[in-house]
Order: C-alpha cells, then structure tokens, then sequence
C-alpha cells in the first residue's frame, strides 16, 4: 500500500443528466486517519459514497484500495468495507439486536461470534439499554447510532459514513466523536460526510471539499487552513501609527498591513509559513514602540468552505 494509501479516486464522473452527478472527484484517504467529505447539498457527496460501495456504476476514472485496483464487482475489497447511508431504513418490526444479527448474517459473519460481537457493538454506541426495543419506536438519534453500530459489523477496516451524527444530542455525540478516535487508534480508517463543520474541523486529520460534483480543495486539515501560503497575524502595539503601519509593511515577506480600528492592534498577512512574531517586535522597538502581543489567526474551516463554495 503506497504511502499508506487506502482509498484513492481519480477523476470519479457519474452523470445522471446534463449537470446532475459528479464531474470529477479526486480523493486520497491515508491509513489511520479520520477524513472529512464536505459539500453543499446536491454537492455529489453520496453519489460518490455510492460509487465507492458499487451501489451505483461510475462512468469514468478509477479508484484502488488498499493498495489494489478496485472495481463494485471486487467482493474481497468491500468485505473490508463498513458503511452507513445518509437514510436508515430498517424494519420497524426488528429489535436493535435483532438488526445486528440478521446483517452479521448478510454480511457471512461467524455464527459462534456474531452474538457477541453485536452486543459488544451495540454497548460501543450506547444501545445496550434498549438493545431489546422495537427499531420503529426509536428517535432518530438512536437511529443514527445504530447505523454506526451496523456498520461496524465484521470488524471492517475502513467505514464510510454519510452523516453518522445527525439527529445526536451534544452528549451522544461527544461519545460518539470518542468512538472514532478509538477506532482509529486501532488501526481502522473513517471516512464520513457532515454538515456540521465545527465537527469536522476539531475531529477530522483531513477532508477533501466538494462543489457541484468537483473536488476543489483536499488534503490535511490544517494545510487546508493556510490555503494559499498566507499567514495572518493580529498583534497589539502600544501605539499604532503611520511610522509603524510603514515599517511594518516594509518589512521582507509582509504582504499588507492594516489597522484595526479602535484596539491598538494591526492584522499583518504574511507570505509562507515562517514565524514573523520576532521580526515584529524588533521593528516596533526599532521605531520607539513596543509589540504587546501577537497570535497567528487561524482561519476556521468553516471560512475556507464558504470560500471554495463561492
């Protein structure tokens, strides 16, 4: 396996009609790692998921996993596989337990295992109290979590998960988000869908953004935030002036200077990615002033998205 590499699309196309479907998706998922997959609605998130599960055919590019060229026809490949659509459905008649097993089964998991493994499962995601209710009497929640547990079926190394916190309260999915990084610490890889970017921003190692059925932006989540090899800085002087704005702006690397109004302080953009803090300081005491602090702002990826986006 290249790098660690376990899943790579290049160039995923589906068209259902003339600018409907995906025009072009590139990913690279690492071994060990947690990946985002964001976009819009009507993005092409989960027509990529279902390509990659063979629930539906791509018309041209290609994907390989875990290290292997991989087609919907490689059965040996997708028993690797866990996933859990954006839409649950299962049958309201089932128990929770009910619905592990008779999945284990589908999946051809052992029968002298599977019991135990679908209450360890369900214990995992916080089911155990209601392992034995009806599914059609449970919140969506307590759906969600379920689907989790069901994807986990087989001990596979890699889940796909298309929005696998909907419908959570913030406890449950704190617990869940605690889940994940177990799960990734064994070994296992997560890719999953959100719209929550808060989320995805303090759980994710990675993400690749999509916009109407293109990849526009991937790679790991904090390069993702110096997009561009810009940096900006906010410090607070204890003057600011038009000798300072200039010397400041003068300075090797400093792209622009500007005051903000009112504190004392200036935002400094800075090309690359080397540390500038000192060489501001010198500056403002060269110039009789003096740097009382400085922090490096980072940009939240939920501005990075509405950047790609827009």
């Amino acid at each position: 396996m290249k790098d660690g590499m376990i899943l790579q699309l290049d160039s995923i196309k589906k068209v259902y009609r003339p600018g409907s479907g995906v025009f072009g998706i590139n990913m690279n998922i690492h071994s060990g790692e947690i990946h985002g997959f964001l976009g819009q609605n009507g993005a092409g998130k989960t027509t990529t998921m279902k390509c990659i599960m063979g629930l539906i055919s791509y018309d041209a590019g290609s994907m390989s996993m875990f290290g292997e060229e991989y087609n919907p026809g490689n059965w040996k490949l997708k028993t690797r596989i866990g996933f859990m659509p954006e839409i649950l459905t299962f049958p309201p008649y089932l128990t929770a337990l009910e619905v592990m097993l008779t999945y284990g089964r589908i999946r051809g998991i052992e029968k002298g295992t599977l019991a135990s493994q679908a209450e360890i499962l369900l214990e995992k995601v916080g089911l155990t109290e209601v392992k034995h209710g009806k599914v059609g009497a449970f919140s969506k929640g307590t759906i969600s979590k379920l689907g989790i547990a069901f994807s986990m079926i087989g001990n596979p190394d890699l889940l796909i998960l298309d929005e696998p916190t909907s419908g959570l309260d913030p406890v449950s999915k704190a617990a869940i988000h605690r889940l994940f990084k177990e799960i990734v610490k064994d070994g296992k890889t997560i890719v999953l869908s959100s719209h929550q970017l808060q989320d995805v921003e303090n759980l994710c190692d990675s993400v690749t953004v999509i916009n109407r059925g293109l990849t526009v932006a991937e790679g790991p989540t904090e390069m993702l935030r110096k997009k561009g090899g810009v940096i900006s800085y906010r410090a607070e002087f204890s003057k600011v002036d038009n000798r300072l704005l200039s010397g400041l702006s003068s300075l090797e690397g400093v792209t622009s200077v500007d005051e903000i109004e009112g504190k004392n302080m200036v935002r400094v953009i800075v090309e690359g990615e080397r540390d500038v803090r000192e060489m501001l300081a010198k500056e403002a005491v060269a110039l009789g002033n003096a740097m009382l602090s400085c922090e490096e702002e980072k940009e939240t990826l939920e501005e990075l998205f509405f950047q790609l986006i827009t």
